[in-house]
């Protein structure tokens, strides 16, 4: 599955600006290598429910969905396309 490239640009932005977060691969695996923490997901998740017009329930906070930007970048893809904007 593609992800679109502006959710993409829109996550790369949130990180960078808010968690510091420079030149940062799609599929780097930010959980493991300590680059994002549970705080910074929570954060996060705030700003990408305004910054994509969505609500990201608990059951979407997981690994999986929060391991790569390209992992947020589908998760939020798929989100929209579930249940557009709330």
């Amino acid at each position: 599955m593609s992800v679109m490239p502006e959710i993409l640009a829109t996550i790369r932005s949130i990180l960078s600006r808010r968690h510091g977060m420079e030149q940062v691969a799609d599929d780097e695996e930010l959980l493991q290598v300590g680059l994002l923490d549970s705080v910074g997901v929570l954060s996060l998740v705030t700003e990408m429910e305004e910054a994509f017009g969505l609500r990201i329930e608990m059951e979407h906070l997981t690994e999986d969905n929060f391991h790569s930007i390209r992992a947020m970048g589908a998760m939020v893809d798929r989100l929209l396309t579930e249940g557009g904007p709330s």
